[in-house]
């Protein structure tokens, strides 16, 4: 159990997919504009995550490798992805309509995000064992809906500022960034990586 709190906590704080592995930062920079919207984009991707990352691992290990395909690894991953999120949204709508009427909008970006596929490249990589790569799914997740609402009240704060000409817009964006990265870099060593 501690093994798996580890994978979360370093998915989520330590090796986190937008500010270690800088994968997937133009979409949390671009729809973090409000707070509720940031979280209901984070969500989105974070369900796509957490139910593609653990069949890319089971497809991985129990397909590709042994058939010597690991070189189709990116497109067979890609396949997934798009079948993940192409049945997981009639599947919500049936479930839980109100959370398909708020989350519609964002699984077609959630489809497109890099964040996804590197979470499913990334956990095949470097995690041993389903439960493993269920739990970075879980924590890759976690850490990139921080992120996006972080960064969206950040921005919030910010647009009643008296912030500079020449600091607005882009590079407050990267700024924000990269002391969201440092305070970040405080988690190193709390998890496995």
């Amino acid at each position: 159990m501690t093994e798996f709190l580890a994978v979360f906590l370093g998915a989520c704080l330590v090796n986190n997919l937008a500010l270690h592995h800088l994968l997937a930062l133009a979409p949390a920079a671009a729809l973090s504009r409000r707070v509720d919207v940031a979280a209901g984009f984070g969500l989105a991707v974070s369900g796509v995550i957490i139910l593609s990352t653990p069949l890319a691992w089971l497809l991985d290990t129990r397909i590709l490798e042994p058939l010597g395909l690991s070189h189709l690894r990116t497109v067979a991953f890609l396949i997934l992805i798009v079948a993940v999120t192409s049945a997981g949204l009639p599947l919500l709508a049936r479930l839980r309509p109100l959370w398909h009427n708020q989350f519609a909008v964002y699984f077609p970006l959630a489809l497109l995000n890099s964040g996804v596929l590197g979470t499913a490249v990334l956990a095949t990589t470097s995690v041993h064992g389903f439960g493993a790569a269920l739990a970075f799914a879980a924590g890759t997740g976690a850490g990139y809906t921080l992120i996006c609402v972080l960064f969206a009240g950040l921005q919030e704060r910010v647009r009643t500022a008296d912030v500079p000409a020449a600091f607005q817009g882009l590079p407050l964006q990267l700024l924000i960034f990269a002391f969201l990265s440092m305070a970040f870099m405080g988690f190193t060593g709390l998890g496995d990586s």
